[in-house]
């Protein structure tokens, strides 16, 4: 089975531009020849008409009746190239011989013409010949013999001519449909050169190599590939967060079954002990139990915080805003912490904030239970109004975060132990305070200096309530 093999679009304008140049030279040539060949063979035959009828009107007023073969010959002298003259009545011939030479047909049908002159071209041996003829009965006063009187001209002059014209038109066309595909290569290369661009941006798209914009001159051109290099840019974008979705979620399934394993491995040691109570002694029940129980709660805090981070990845975390007095929020939500003794509240602005409340709770939550496991007490909150932000800032008397550690400090999982001290967390509270903070319309950040600050940005004018 044959494939049918496509035509490429340089191709297809070099065979459009041959087709076309050769169907205009061709018909230009058929119409010119034509034209100049009319032309020519009806000037030659209208001077050799006009000759042939002035020397015929003569002919015949100086005819006798019933001319001899002398008083014909003597008629031949009144056409300048010579002439027959044929005595129908008598059979009598004179002049130039055409008998045999002009076909009889021919011969016959001027003979029998009404017509006052008749003329015709014939070939004859090759030989383009004008026959030109008259006879004595188209006078209407002629009553005597009937005199046919033939010139035969040669049009062999003409006839080359006009053969010269054919030639030189084949010659043009023949010029024409080569120097036409030469154009259309050139034109068809110019026009493809800015789809062979194109071809090499859609190539490099998606391949990791960068699609820089290109100018070729042509406008529509040049804002397809203007459009394929911001979509470039945009899939490199996608792919990069691509990659680094998925090295995040190899990463959390890594951290959270390290998480897992931890708390559960101490509850099968500590059910071990559990289960064959009359090997074990109180104390060590006792302290099986409080394991237990701490494991538990270690797997109901990491389960707790896992789903609120697949809430907030999936985008099904609404809000729920209401004017909420900061001051307030920050005692019970202190008084419920770790270290409440030696955490101090200073609010400079009592006007409400419109937030969620369960949000914020669980952001200042883990911003004092970072500050009182990791830092150094005494634990300092203070909230203030900066330029349309209520700020929140926890400050603790520890010696500061390394710079090495402030970039990841808000990333799952991480814990910065070398800097903070040994950590029990899961490593997720953080990150869930910056993801709520980022939903309420503010962020938390680590503002530099000789202790430790984290500080909690929210807008003042929070609009109404929406889903994230």
């Amino acid at each position: 089975m044959f494939r049918r093999r496509n035509i490429g679009l340089r191709g297809r304008l070099i065979l459009a531009f041959g087709l076309v140049a050769a169907g205009v030279a061709l018909a230009t040539s058929v119409l010119l020849t034509f034209n100049a060949r009319t032309l020519i063979f009806e000037s030659r035959q209208n001077v050799l008409l006009n000759e042939f009828s002035d020397g015929a009107a003569a002919a015949f007023d100086a005819l006798p009746p019933h001319p001899s073969e002398q008083e014909l010959g003597s008629l031949i002298e009144l056409f300048p190239d010579g002439a027959t003259l044929i005595n129908q009545t008598t059979g009598a011939e004179v002049g130039n011989p055409v008998v045999g030479f002009v076909p009889d047909a021919v011969l016959q049908s001027m003979a029998e013409s009404s017509d006052a002159v008749t003329f015709r071209r014939i070939t004859v041996n090759g030989q383009l010949l004008f026959v030109m003829g008259a006879n004595s009965r188209a006078r209407a006063d002629t009553n005597g013999d009937q005199v046919n009187v033939l010139v035969v001209e040669s049009l062999q002059d003409e006839s080359e001519q006009v053969t010269h014209l054919v030639g030189l038109s084949l010659a043009i066309t023949a010029l024409a449909v080569p120097l036409a595909a030469a154009l259309g290569f050139v034109i068809g290369t110019r026009f493809t050169r800015p789809l062979k661009r194109m071809v090499s941006s859609v190539t490099d798209l998606g391949s990791g190599r960068t699609v820089t914009p290109q100018y070729t001159g042509y406008a529509d051109v040049d804002a397809v590939l203007l459009a394929l290099s911001e979509t470039s840019k945009s899939l490199d974008d996608t792919i990069e967060r691509l990659k680094e979705r998925e090295q995040l979620s190899r990463q959390l399934v890594a951290d959270v079954s390290h998480e897992l394993r931890t708390p559960l491995t101490s509850m099968v040691a500590m059910a071990d002990i559990l289960e064959d109570t009359s090997a074990a002694t109180d104390e060590e029940v006792r302290i099986a139990g409080e394991v237990t129980a701490k494991s538990t709660r270690h797997l109901s805090k990491l389960v707790s915080d896992l789903l609120e981070m697949s809430r907030v990845d999936a985008g099904e975390a609404d809000l729920q805003l209401e004017p909420l007095d900061i001051a307030l929020l920050l005692e019970d939500v202190t008084d419920r912490s770790d270290g409440a003794g030696a955490v101090r509240i200073r609010a400079e602005n009592n006007d409400p904030l419109t937030s969620d409340a369960r949000r914020l709770r669980m952001i200042l939550t883990n911003l004092l239970t970072n500050a009182s496991r990791h830092g150094v007490p005494p634990v300092t909150v203070t909230s203030t109004s900066e330029d349309g932000w209520r700020v929140v800032r926890v400050v603790d008397e520890g010696p500061g975060i390394s710079d090495q550690h402030v970039p990841h400090l808000f990333e799952r999982f991480y814990r910065g132990s070398a800097a903070r001290g040994r950590s029990t967390s899961s490593g997720l509270g953080l990150a869930i305070a910056r993801e709520n903070a980022r939903l309420l319309g503010g962020d938390i950040t680590v503002e530099p200096g000789a202790t430790t600050v984290f500080a909690l940005r929210l807008p003042e004018n929070l609009p109404g309530s929406h889903e994230s």
